[in-house]
């Protein structure tokens, strides 16, 4: 499943295509004014079907190349987005936005965040720069406080060699993951489909599929574990179990 995500980032990176089927300009469809929504400096916001927002969202899409991209059925309430310099952001089909805040940032290079379909994620930070790529795939659930940057305002260098050892890395998430509460995702990371990470996790590495995570750095605490969103194992999605 991973691959195909790096697949539509890649191709997300050269260039997203204008002229898909479905897609709008945001101005096109919202003639008036919408508080809280900017387009700035050759900035663009693309939707595809209709979509909820709930409470002033706080949308900044400025400079050429960046571009923001809304499918069918997202629903953003109160978040925070914010695409600068050639940089893309990409919402997938039902998507729940809860008070989030996104980043991409373009500057020097160009930077992909992609969310999937039915993916529920809370409040916390999702951000991506200096040419990398954060994904995050379809019906994946972030609790409240999950954190993850794909690089830093900030360099660390070797003394002699003067060779930076902090430079930004992919973020990679899987279909169908959990992430419990204040979990933080460093850079380079790669989440497989369907693993669980614990409150408080802390993850710099590759974790197996369908295993539960937890601890500073998180570690395996258990294999072949799927989760839902209910009680019953019913309530497990079918192409999950």
């Amino acid at each position: 499943m991973l691959s195909s995500f790096k697949e539509l980032a890649s191709k997300h990176r050269v260039k997203v295509t204008m002229e898909e089927q479905g897609w709008r300009r945001w101005t096109e469809a919202n003639p008036v004014t919408y508080k809280g929504i900017q387009e700035v400096e050759g900035g663009e916001i693309w939707l595809r079907g209709n979509i909820i927002l709930e409470n002033i969202p706080d949308i900044l899409v400025k400079g050429n190349g960046a571009k923001l991209f809304l499918s069918e059925g997202v629903y953003l309430k109160r978040p925070r987005i914010t695409v600068e310099g050639n940089a893309q952001v990409f919402i997938g089909t039902n998507a729940n936005i809860w008070e989030r805040e996104l980043k991409a940032h373009g500057f020097q290079k160009n930077s992909t965040l992609m969310i999937g379909k039915e993916c529920l994620l809370k409040h916390g930070t999702s951000e991506c720069r200096d040419g990398t790529c954060l994904i995050i795939g379809d019906k994946t659930a972030f609790a409240a406080g999950v954190r993850m940057r794909s690089g830093n305002e900030h360099g660390i260098f070797d003394r002699t060699t003067h060779e930076s050892f902090n430079q930004p890395k992919d973020i990679i998430i899987g279909e169908h993951v959990w992430l419990g509460e204040d979990v933080y995702v460093n850079r380079g990371s790669v989440i497989n489909d369907g693993v669980i990470v614990g409150r408080r996790g802390l993850v710099s590495a590759k974790l197996e599929a369908n295993c539960l995570y937890a601890g500073v750095p998180v570690r395996k605490i258990r294999e072949n574990v799927v989760w839902a969103l209910g009680q019953d194992y019913l309530s497990v999605p079918e192409e999950y179990r």
